[in-house]
């Protein structure tokens, strides 16, 4: 089968004939349909992380089960299966399941790439009010409002965090998600929590990034700073959760996808991935 290979780090991607091992107990073979090309994988590609090379990126697929390994029960070769990709799980499992955020709470979003903007949608769905998103892109600020952000401005604006301060009645902000990879971000952030606040993050920066924390001011008015992996995710629970509420129409999916490219085409997709413009472009596979 063919594959992009990362054989050293800030290089494009080889597309070259790779051969796959075999199937072992507990494992599935998945033939890939789809597979979304996410912030980290980017990052990875970068050296941002380090790792071992050659290697191959990629973790949010759809496809259909090729084969079973022994012990696999509850799957057959044919079924289609699918990852709620790690942009949507990330950035509503981080408002619902890390910030157990709880209607009225004010909310900000700091990154409005897919993760921050899924972050917004499940704030919409915990009846958070107001429902602030900040971005560096301009582009993504009236996109952030279409997920149902209630404000969206430049993170670089001068005064944001007065003017987080006037939308959410002097109070600051109830919770405040770093979807940003960046330490700049995640100070930022504790900037514009109020008393009591909560700020997660989520958002990876490369391995050196390090941010600041007002130790006593954050100790005083009783803040917490927690980290969320995937969204704190239970599968089993969560994506049931997601497909239902995407049924109903309070979930978009489909306006996440930006642009689908061939796997020839795979550097342009990171190129204009990397562009900070798009939300999510996706690779396809022939049938």
């Amino acid at each position: 089968m063919k594959a992009a290979v990362c054989r050293d780090f800030g290089k494009s991607l080889d597309v070259e004939e790779v051969a796959l091992d075999q199937v072992h107990r507990g494992e599935i073979r998945v033939k890939v349909s789809a597979c979304g090309i996410c912030q980290s994988d980017i990052h990875y590609m970068a050296g941002a992380w380090g790792g071992e090379l050659p290697a191959v990126f990629g973790h949010e697929i759809a496809g259909t089960i090729e084969e079973v390994g022994e012990g696999v029960d509850d799957f057959h070769p044919g079924q289609a299966v699918v990852v709620i990709a790690c942009c949507v799980m990330t950035g509503f499992g981080a408002v619902v399941n890390t910030a157990a955020v709880a209607p009225g709470d004010s909310v900000v979003v700091i990154g409005t790439g897919g993760v921050g903007l899924n972050a917004v949608q499940a704030a919409v769905v915990c009846g958070a009010n107001p429902v602030i998103a900040l971005d560096i892109s301009p582009e993504k600020l009236p996109v952030a409002r279409s997920f149902g952000a209630t404000h969206s401005f430049d993170a670089r604006a001068d005064g944001a965090r007065e003017t987080v301060r006037e939308l959410t009645g002097g109070r600051f902000a109830d919770v405040v998600i770093v979807a940003a990879g960046s330490g700049q971000a995640v100070e930022q952030g504790l900037r514009m929590i109020g008393r009591g606040g909560t700020v997660v993050v989520v958002g990876m920066p490369e391995s050196a990034a390090v941010s600041q924390l007002p130790v006593t001011a954050f100790a005083y008015q009783g803040q917490r700073i927690l980290g969320s992996k995937m969204g704190g995710a239970q599968p089993h629970v969560d994506v049931p959760r997601l497909v239902t509420l995407h049924r109903q129409g309070r979930l978009k999916l489909d306006e996440l996808v930006s642009a689908c490219f061939p796997l020839d085409h795979i550097n342009d997709a990171i190129a204009s991935s990397s562009s900070g413009t798009v939300i999510r472009n996706v690779i396809v596979f022939p049938a």
